[in-house]
């Protein structure tokens, strides 16, 4: 259980005597909240469009956004779980996530080429 707070967040004393481990640290969660950032960002713009076809796509783009967020996430705090499950649930979600962004560019491919 230790090794999945030190993987989550919680800083050892022995992580600072490798820089390594505290660059990777603060890379994750810069990481993480840059895209939760990002993502609601997305939604809230959504919303704010009021639907309409550029509302649908940033909806798309956003779900898209999440999944990818949740598989990278998911990778890279595997404690506890076997590492075949971890990487098919990942790439599951990645496939998920850029075809849902595939399908907003699409929409807005579709909507640009009709005008």
């Amino acid at each position: 259980m230790s090794d999945l707070l030190s993987e989550i967040g919680t800083v050892s004393p022995d992580m600072f005597s490798s820089t390594d481990s505290l660059l990777s640290l603060y890379s994750f969660w810069s990481f993480v909240i840059v895209a939760v950032i990002t993502s609601i960002l997305v939604f809230v713009t959504a919303t704010k469009m009021k639907g309409g076809l550029f509302g649908k796509v940033l909806y798309y783009f956003g779900a898209g956004m999440v999944l990818i967020l949740i598989s990278l996430v998911l990778v890279s705090i595997k404690e506890g779980s076997p590492a075949s499950y971890t990487d098919v649930a990942r790439d599951i979600l990645n496939i998920v996530g850029f075809i849902l962004m595939a399908i907003a560019a699409n929409k807005l491919y579709s909507f640009t080429k009709a005008q």
